[in-house]
């Protein structure tokens, strides 16, 4: 099935639009615009960007909890 500009325009718009009604995280919305090679919003990518962070330090933590650090 081939896909026109206006087809990836409504994917675009039904990835950001979930993300935004937060029935996905950014992270995941990132994953999805990757997967269809879509351009990702500049809001999307500082939100997963952000999100990602997070997750790294909430692992970190529970490194140095565990004593693996």
């Amino acid at each position: 099935m081939l896909f026109g500009a206006g087809d990836d325009l409504g994917l675009a718009t039904h990835l950001e639009l979930s993300y935004l009604e937060g029935d996905m995280t950014a992270l995941e919305c990132l994953v999805h615009f990757e997967q269809c090679q879509l351009d990702v919003p500049g809001a999307i990518l500082t939100a997963a960007q952000l999100e990602f962070r997070v997750l790294a330090s909430t692992i970190q933590e529970d490194w140095t909890i565990d004593g693996a650090e």
